[in-house]
């Protein structure tokens, strides 16, 4: 919900019809302006990543900063050019605040903000022209309206710790019937009442302005399904990367640092690990099992994870060595799940050829990922998952991805070409710390240090929306 600004203007008639014509198209000029400068402003928010991401996570800020014009207007409302300047700019605040709900909600349901803002001007014409058009005395309405203005707040301030969503689908509707009802009071005060001078039109603007805000976000709920994705709306604002991989240690070999600098900046990484690695060797670490070696090394990559700023983890916990011999249906529709539960916009996992290593299980994990990639976006696959989780489709698909190795070099595997290289010089001590909590696989040390701590990270775009430029810097660059 927006918010609505009851102003104190004098109570006097206006004098003459050229007054009342004055005060009118002063004021529908400045609602209509206050809307373009509204879409400008979020359009503007939307080309800057960084206030787009900071607007998502600190909209009460934002909020508090957009109250600050709206104040200066009121107090300055018949100082012109004050006044509008502003007005325009609390309206430009409005649209960076409500730009990251805009845009998500048009990602999750392309065509919404034109259906609601279709049916916003429709509410605004035919309640306008009641207001217009009747003979009736509305100022009864403007204290009834304000009451339930009030026990729209309460009620809404309830439900942000109940987060029911019926209860939200109601909240809106009783959100459009509470200002539509404003609308119209204050369409009548405009044009019948008297109770604004022709210099009075910032305050009467404004009133309007903010009613159809109003009227416009509950409508948009209404047609997004209430709070029913809300958790996706709050998680879509942080970017968000999906990793999957064969063993643990494989996402710090691959994308420690990447992983680490997402994290820093605030992105969520899920990672997927289909093994618990209960076939590779100890380090020297005494362990009497294979089933003690997959415990030892699921604590391990926990831990990493802690260290990378993984959000969360997946282990289905599959046999190291053989995931190739899994059913396939299995594997993918376990990916397919992981990527319709976190909703990853990039995924990322291991190219064609298994890494430097090659890997058989690298092979089987890239084969099943990739699969899962397009799939998870189909309702058709894997619709058992969908009493649980809805399709998703991520916006790209990266493998990992290294320079041509030297003739005598070790390993001498290509990978598929880079598209992608990831600065990553000042996370590389929190690369090594997490490899280093992989303690069973400490003899692997010197070729983690050769072939891994680098500058930046190599990836290979795969599929999905293309990249801004032939080689970026960044797995989200251009979404």
């Amino acid at each position: 919900m927006g918010f609505s600004y009851n102003p104190a203007v004098r109570t006097f008639p206006v004098r003459s019809g050229v007054e009342r014509a004055t005060l009118v198209r002063r004021t529908y000029a400045l609602v209509f302006s206050s809307i373009v400068v509204t879409m400008l402003g979020a359009g503007f928010a939307v080309t800057q990543p960084a206030l787009f991401t900071a607007v998502g996570r600190h909209p009460f800020i934002t909020f508090i900063c957009a109250l600050v014009p709206l104040y200066m207007a009121m107090r300055n409302h018949r100082t012109f050019p004050q006044n509008l300047g502003f007005t325009f700019l609390f309206t430009f605040i409005e649209g960076i605040w409500i730009s990251p709900l805009l845009v998500l909600y048009e990602r999750m349901q392309p065509g919404v903000l034109g259906q609601a803002g279709f049916l916003t001007l429709t509410t605004f014409g035919v309640l306008s022209l009641y207001a217009i058009l009747s003979r009736r005395d509305f100022s009864a309405w403007g204290g009834f309206f304000t009451i339930g203005l009030w026990v729209l707040i309460a009620t809404s301030l309830l439900n942000m710790f109940f987060r029911n969503p019926t209860a939200s689908l109601w909240l809106a509707a009783g959100t459009i019937f509470v200002f539509g009802g404003l609308l119209v009071f204050d369409t009548w005060r405009i044009v019948r009442s008297g109770a604004y001078g022709e210099d009075d039109y910032v305050p009467a603007a404004v009133q309007i302005y903010l009613d159809l805000l109003n009227i416009f976000l509950a409508v948009l709920q209404l047609l997004g399904g209430g709070n029913r994705r809300s958790w996706r709306l709050t998680a879509a604002i942080v970017r968000r990367l999906g990793c999957v991989f064969a063993h643990p240690d494989d996402e710090t070999f691959c994308a420690g640092g990447t992983i680490a600098k997402l994290a820093a900046a605030g992105e969520r990484i899920d990672l997927f690990c289909a093994t618990d690695g209960d076939a590779g060797k100890s380090s020297g670490i005494p362990v009497s099992s294979r089933a003690e070696l997959a415990a030892r090394r699921r604590v391990e990559l926990t831990i990493a994870s802690r260290i990378l700023g993984i959000a969360s983890l997946s282990t289905p916990g599959h046999g190291d060595g053989v995931l190739k011999e899994v059913d396939p249906e299995r594997l993918i529709g376990e990916i397919v799940l992981f990527i319709r539960r976190y909703r990853p916009d990039v995924v990322l996992t291991f190219g064609p050829e298994g890494a430097p290593t090659q890997h058989r299980d690298h092979r089987a994990i890239s084969r099943a990922a990739t699969a899962a990639f397009f799939l998870a976006r189909l309702p058709t696959e894997y619709a058992g998952q969908l009493r649980e989780v809805e399709p998703h489709a991520p916006a790209r698909l990266y493998y990992g991805a290294w320079d041509p190795p030297a003739a005598k070099a070790e390993l001498l595997a290509l990978s598929v070409p880079i598209t992608c290289r990831v600065p990553i010089s000042e996370y590389l001590d929190i690369k090594r710390r997490a490899f280093l909590a992989h303690e069973t696989q400490r003899q692997h040390e010197a070729r983690f240090e050769e072939l891994t701590m680098l500058p930046a990270e190599r990836f290979a775009f795969a599929a999905g929306l293309p990249q801004p430029r032939p080689v970026t810097e960044g797995l989200f660059e251009g979404l």
